[in-house]
């Protein structure tokens, strides 16, 4: 599984962190066919994560916080919404977002969450 060989390589760099040379010296990427940001790494580590992830505080002091785990819920909601209108992997869209929007930097992030994935959202837009 790509999750799991990104994992230990990124492990073995971190136990190593304070030993340069040992780091440099056994270091091999791991030997991946395929891999998928979101869906290899965000989404494995985001499964059952309560822990926070997003925390926006307007100017106003209104607060938008997701877990990990809402947070790709909600990234997946959108992707699911972007297939049922027609929009298929490698399509490049635009999605643009009201600025006065509650919570908007929120879905932002699930948009951008979801552009590394690979499947549809090239970049979210900002209606002024």
């Amino acid at each position: 599984m790509a999750s799991q060989a990104f994992l230990q390589a990124r492990d073995f760099l971190l136990r190593h962190r304070d030993d340069y040379a040992t780091a440099y010296k056994d270091f091999t990427w791991p030997e991946l066919t395929e891999f998928n940001w979101a869906l290899d790494w965000f989404d494995e580590y985001a499964r059952s994560n309560l822990n926070p992830a997003l925390c926006v505080v307007e100017e106003n002091g209104d607060e938008t916080k997701l877990s990990y785990e809402e947070l790709s819920a909600r990234s997946n909601q959108l992707a699911n919404w972007l297939r049922q209108q027609g929009v298929q992997r490698g399509d490049q869209i635009l999605l643009r977002l009201p600025a006065s929007a509650l919570g908007n930097h929120a879905r932002r992030h699930e948009a951008r969450r979801r552009h590394y994935s690979g499947d549809h959202v090239a970049d979210p837009g900002r209606h002024c």
